[in-house]
C-alpha cells in the first residue's frame, strides 16, 4: 500500500486507501489464491478495511456526542489536542477490533473483549521497541556494548507488552467465545454499523 501511495504521488493521482487495499488484495490472490482462506490474510485486510472506513467517522461521532472542550477555549488548547489524539487512537483501535472480531470468532472461536484498550497501551511500546531495534542494528557494528544494553531494555519492554496482553486474557470476562454462527451475526452487526455511520455522515454533509 505504501508503494501504491508513492506511485499515486508520482503520477499526480489522489491516493485512496480502499482502492489501494483492493489492489493489494488482488496482487496477493494472483500470487496465491488460497491465501484468502488463511486467518492472516483475513485479519490484515479486515483491520485495514475497518480503519479506512470507520476510524475517522467514529472519532468525529465521539467528538459530537462528547464535546469535552469548546473550540474557542484557547487556554486549554494542549489538553484538547491530547484528548483528540486519545480519541483518534481509540477510534482506530476500535475500528480494527470491530472488523477483525468476526474473523477471530470464525477461525479461533474466541476474541478479546478489551482488545481496543489493550492496543492503545501496547502500540506505543511496540513503536519504542522498533525504534530501539533499528538503533541497535546501527550501534552494534560500532559499539557492541551499547547495542547489548539496548537489547536488554527492549526485552524488558517486550515482557511488559506480554504482561499487558496476558492480562486481557486472564480475566474470564475478557474473552468472547463464539462459533461460525456468532461470527456471521457479528458480521451483520459490522454491516449495519457501516451503513449507520455512512448515513449519519451524509446527513451531516447535508446540514452544512
Amino acid at each position: 500500500m505504501l508503494f501504491i501511495m508513492i506511485i499515486s504521488k508520482k503520477i499526480y493521482r489522489d491516493y485512496n486507501t480502499l482502492n489501494a487495499l483492493a489492489v493489494c488484495g488482488l496482487i496477493f490472490l494472483l500470487i496465491n489464491p488460497a491465501s484468502i482462506f488463511t486467518a492472516g490474510f483475513q485479519l490484515s485486510f479486515a483491520a485495514v478495511l475497518g480503519i479506512a472506513t470507520m476510524g475517522k467517522r467514529i472519532s468525529n461521532k465521539i467528538k459530537l456526542i462528547f464535546p469535552i472542550i469548546p473550540e474557542n477555549n484557547t487556554k486549554l488548547g494542549l489538553y484538547r489536542g491530547t484528548i483528540r489524539k486519545i480519541l483518534n487512537a481509540f477510534s482506530i483501535c476500535f475500528s480494527a477490533w470491530f472488523f477483525t472480531a468476526p474473523v477471530l470468532l470464525f477461525n479461533f472461536q474466541e476474541c478479546s473483549l478489551f482488545a481496543s484498550l489493550i492496543n492503545m497501551l501496547v502500540v506505543p511500546f511496540v513503536y519504542i521497541v522498533i525504534q530501539m531495534g533499528v538503533f541497535s542494528c546501527f550501534a552494534g557494528s560500532i559499539f557492541p556494548f551499547i547495542s547489548m544494553i539496548i537489547n536488554i531494555i527492549a526485552e524488558k519492554i517486550i515482557e511488559i507488552i506480554l504482561i499487558i496482553v496476558g492480562f486481557s486474557y486472564s480475566s474470564f470476562y475478557g474473552i468472547i467465545k463464539g462459533n461460525y454462527i456468532s461470527a456471521a451475526i457479528w458480521s451483520i452487526f459490522v454491516v449495519a454499523f457501516v451503513i449507520y455511520f455512512f448515513n449519519w455522515e451524509q446527513k451531516e454533509i447535508k446540514k452544512m
